[in-house]
């Protein structure tokens, strides 16, 4: 895999990015209209992507710490978001 389609793989990030910066900007819809509008739009423009890994490549992704940090990160981040948006529904941030 090339260093651009690794790097691209950090777009699983974008939910709580685009979560956080609607709330700041007081537009709490803002990854409601990303998410199901904008991203399904842009994946009918963009196509199929066929550039799969080869059977060869594989064992070299499973070796690979970048792919192994992915998921590791994430689930700190999945429990700071139910924290953050428990905190925020207790407190009436939201009106």
């Amino acid at each position: 895999m090339n260093r651009t389609r690794k790097f691209l793989s950090l777009i699983t990030f974008q939910l709580p990015i685009q979560i956080i910066v609607g709330y700041i900007i007081e537009f709490n819809y803002l990854s409601i209209i990303i998410t199901f509008g904008i991203i399904p739009i842009l994946d009918l423009l963009l196509g199929m992507d066929n550039e799969n890994p080869t059977a060869d490549e594989i064992p070299k992704l499973n070796q690979d710490k970048f792919y192994w940090a992915l998921p590791v990160l994430w689930t700190p981040i999945q429990l700071g978001m139910l924290i953050w948006g428990a905190y925020v529904v207790t407190q009436g941030f939201l009106a």
